[in-house]
């Protein structure tokens, strides 16, 4: 039996159209949006999206919603379903963060010191004279553990030695202590902020704001993270709103400004950091990831995103007059090149080519074109231990020389490639593993795709 069929057959062990939207092109409303009869007038091919189905059956997508011209042009699953967006709350806060910009509430210019902001056992003087625009940017230059994980603290330089504004990392102290400040300077709670100045002018059909709470260890920070839950059909309009620069049914819910600001490329994708990140295809905005760089395809050019965990995206294609919202429900996940999939099948299914010139690519083959990232050993002993699958069969992690292997019981190891932290690969078999983990940051889980098909393992050694 050969490598593969050896691992399908050893990870055999669970198997896993909804109401279409309305509102007349120009008109979005709260009602569900008009649907695109024939996709061809909007220059896509029926079989086109016909393969976008097909691959998305293939993966763990839970609801996409595909705009446009502010209409529907496809949708997959359930897009009604509300459920953790995971960091897309963070380009969620840069929108709310623009009207009060505009009338003057928030001055981008306040450092730390100035708002009187502080944490757990302190900060640096040097890190009190972050301003909130580098907060916005994740330049802030503060490395202070954060009340929620993720992020990649775990590669930031020692605390004091970056100078606020000229370093960027990823880390989420930036992001929660932005939501701090927004509270301070508006005097409103930022769920209800949603409430007020998105969800009611968009008419946001699922949002409730009654399951909204913050959370996160105090004990680390002060600064508690404000996770938001969100239907795919709502992730659209929210990708609409910004699609049109804050324009929505004649009322200017967001300075046009301000939207072009956010998603404008404040990082480049050189400046990026952990290091790992530099030389691909984003640069980074104010909580928005940006396409950027010489690998970015021209259907992409302009485009930016929200991306969280597990697989949450609102994805802006401005060439193609497009949003893409994209959801899966933890603890499955979708890794970021199989949404590249999504998103390129998408663009092979325009019927007229994007861009003019026939010698630049219209979008990345996903299917070969897969980046790799190297994490540090200290991540790596994190994933390290014995998994146990509902068929009963053991998958033993291991770390050498640097190295992740994976080893199911009776078959040889094979080596596990990193796309993301957490979000692995392996080649020999062409199988996704994704890492789970409790709200304390611990691993606690590993999740196995293949064929489309997903195998879920819970971690009993360590």
């Amino acid at each position: 039996m050969n490598k593969c069929v050896a691992w399908v057959v050893v990870l055999l062990a669970i198997v896993s159209t909804s109401v279409v939207e309305t509102a007349a092109q120009g008109d979005l409303s709260s009602e569900p949006w008009e649907r695109i009869q024939d996709p061809v007038e909007v220059g896509f091919s029926r079989e086109g999206l016909d393969r976008v189905d097909a691959y998305a059956r293939s993966l763990n997508s839970h609801g996409i919603v595909v705009i446009v011209g502010g209409r529907l042009l496809f949708e997959y699953g359930d897009i009604e379903e509300v459920s953790y967006v995971a960091s897309v709350r963070k380009s969620i806060l840069s929108m709310l963060y623009g009207n009060y910009v505009a009338e003057g509430a928030i001055d981008l210019d306040l450092t730390l010191e100035d708002l009187e902001i502080d944490d757990v056992d302190g900060l640096l003087p040097i890190e009190k004279r972050a301003t909130v625009e580098d907060l916005l940017t994740v330049r802030s230059g503060v490395f202070h553990a954060a009340s929620n994980p993720g992020g990649y603290l775990e590669y930031a330089p020692p605390r004091g030695s970056q100078e606020p504004g000229t370093y960027m990392l990823y880390a989420n102290w930036d992001f929660n202590a932005a939501g701090t400040i927004f509270e301070q300077l508006t005097g409103k709670n930022i769920f209800d902020a949603v409430s007020t100045d998105l969800a009611q002018p968009l008419g946001l059909q699922d949002w409730n704001r009654d399951r909204h709470q913050k959370s996160g260890d105090a004990s680390q920070s002060v600064h508690l993270a404000y996770h938001m839950w969100f239907s795919t059909r709502d992730m659209a309009r929210l990708g609409e709103l910004m699609l049109r620069e804050g324009l929505w049914k004649g009322e200017q819910v967001i300075p046009s400004d301000w939207v072009k600001r956010t998603v404008s490329v404040f990082t480049p994708s050189e400046e990026m950091n952990p290091s790992e990140l530099r030389g691909g295809e984003f640069g980074y905005g104010h909580m928005w990831w940006v396409w950027d760089g010489p690998l970015v395809p021209c259907a992409f050019e302009g485009a930016y995103s929200a991306n969280g965990a597990y697989g949450q995206y609102i994805t802006i294609i401005p060439k193609l007059d497009m949003v893409v919202a994209h959801k899966t429900v933890p603890p499955r996940r979708t890794s970021r090149t199989h949404y590249a999939g999504i998103l390129n099948r998408l663009v092979a299914a325009k019927i007229t080519p994007v861009c003019s010139d026939p010698s630049r690519p219209q979008a990345l083959d996903a299917t070969v074109h897969r980046l790799e990232v190297n994490l540090p050993e200290s991540v790596l002993q994190t994933y390290v231990g014995v998994y146990q699958f509902e068929s009963g069969l053991l998958i033993t992690v291991t770390v050498e020389e640097g190295t992740l292997w994976a080893q199911a019981t009776g078959q040889d190891r094979h080596q596990m490639f990193a796309e993301w932290e957490g979000e692995f690969f392996l080649k020999d078999v062409d199988l996704q593993a994704s890492f789970t983990k409790d709200e304390s940051g611990k691993v606690v889980g590993l999740v196995t795709r293949k064929n489309g098909r997903s195998y879920v393992g819970t971690r009993v050694r360590n």
